[in-house]
């Protein structure tokens, strides 16, 4: 095919192929821009009523316009050939980036969080994807998400042959009276694996098995053959264990949420799992506490902690030992009032510094100079409760975020500094 022209579409290179049909990139000649086309299997055109099924499919899957879903622009026929012509969309796979290792957890959630946005967009215009799977998910070289193919899982409704079980093209299995098993083993939902019909939570269940693979990076039910993997789908519940232990509990339990085998226990539409990545992603990163403030504050940060509180505690030591230095010879004559504590009235103090005074009224005060160390004794344990209740605050604290606790603890530090400095 490479080479050939399909109508005024140049065919330049193959992208890939499964049981949908071939892969190509192509060059549209009348509009002067790259897209994908893809030819369908010959056994689809032997068939009039798929054909036709096909074609209302396809005039649905058009009419979604998100920037998450690459677009679809149209169904075309030469030679008896028929063949989708798709957006182009530069990049990897999502299966290709999982199969290097797991993801770090904020990376897989901001993934997870642009297919959840396209399964929403879709899901309300009531279009299903029903074979969600990460080779059905393009990440371009700037971090956008494309989902590729929806619906043309139910549109095509084609028996592919024998193949791998997580890579495994679309199966179409027509049975007797059980119905239609379209999907891929590895993450279609229990439904699905039964024949029954799918609605917007079978797309959840495997948006949950995506999600658990990136996190993991294990395929989330196993077996050697199809058989086997439909079994581990309809039987066995994921190995959350495999999770990392640094990942926050919300995250485990989203995905738990989304692989109950129960369509009614499953979050119930794309929209509830968005919001909930969204709260997860501003409170924690997808990480516990602890090792959230740990790896999100750099250390700049805690230099200048340090630095700031350095440089105040040498300012009040400065004014301190100012206060305290001995009276020089000079002339001119300091005179201290002190108030009574008995009759309030304000006079000069009589006797040494730190020992008691006298005043003319008559009654005997502690010299005010006397609160000086009183005042670094109690001065230093505020500020060592100050920084407990920060590192309290930065190890549980879930809702405030990091740079407002960090600008807080600053203030707070430097409010205790001052009222040290105006005690003297």
């Amino acid at each position: 095919m490479i080479g050939k022209e399909l109508l005024h579409y140049h065919i330049e290179a193959q992208i890939g192929a499964g049981g949908m049909g071939e892969v190509y990139q192509a060059r549209d000649t009348k509009l002067g821009r790259a897209v994908a086309v893809k030819i369908l299997p010959e056994i689809f055109a032997r068939d009039s009523e798929r054909v036709a099924r096909f074609e209302r499919e396809a005039k649905l899957l058009a009419a979604l316009n998100h920037s998450n879903i690459a677009a679809l622009y149209g169904l075309e026929q030469v030679d008896g050939r028929h063949f989708l012509v798709m957006e182009l969309v530069e990049g990897d796979t999502l299966a290709r980036k999982i199969a290097n290792g797991p993801t770090p957890v904020e990376e897989a959630l901001k993934i997870a969080h642009q297919v959840v946005e396209a399964l929403e967009a879709a899901h309300e215009k009531g279009v299903i994807h029903r074979d969600l799977k990460p080779a059905n998910v393009k990440i371009t070289p700037e971090g956008k998400v494309k989902v590729l193919d929806f619906g043309l899982a139910k549109a095509m409704d084609v028996a592919p042959p024998e193949a791998a079980t997580m890579n495994s093209p679309t199966l179409s299995i027509v049975a007797t009276n059980a119905g239609v098993i379209l999907g891929t083993a590895g993450y279609m939902s229990p439904e699905q694996a039964k024949g029954r019909s799918a609605d917007q939570r079978s797309d959840i269940f495997s948006f949950g098995c995506i999600l658990y693979e990136m996190i993991t990076g294990r395929s989330t039910f196993d077996g050697e053959t199809v058989t086997e993997v439909i079994a581990s789908v309809l039987k066995q519940e994921a190995d959350l264990s495999l999770i990392p232990a640094n990942v926050h509990p919300r995250v485990v339990d989203l995905i738990r949420r989304c692989l109950a085998k129960d369509p009614k226990k499953r979050w119930h539409a794309a929209a509830d799992v968005r919001v909930e990545i969204e709260t997860i992603l501003a409170e924690s990163r997808g990480v516990k506490s602890a090792d959230f403030a740990a790896a999100r504050m750099p250390r700049w940060q805690f230099a200048a902690i340090i630095s700031s509180t350095a440089i105040l505690a040498a300012l009040a030591a400065a004014v301190i030992v100012w206060n305290l230095r001995p009276s020089s010879t000079a002339t001119v004559k300091i005179t201290r009032f002190c108030r009574c504590m008995n009759c309030r009235k304000l006079a000069p103090c009589v006797g040494s510094h730190f020992r008691t005074r006298i005043i003319p009224c008559g009654h005997e005060m502690a010299s005010a100079s006397f609160l000086i160390p009183v005042g670094l004794y109690f001065g230093n344990a505020l500020m060592v409760a100050l920084l407990k209740n920060w590192r309290n605050q930065r190890n549980q604290s879930r809702e405030v975020t990091l740079q407002a606790r960090f600008r807080r603890t600053v203030r707070r530090c430097s409010c205790a500094l001052l009222v040290m400095l105006a005690m003297f």
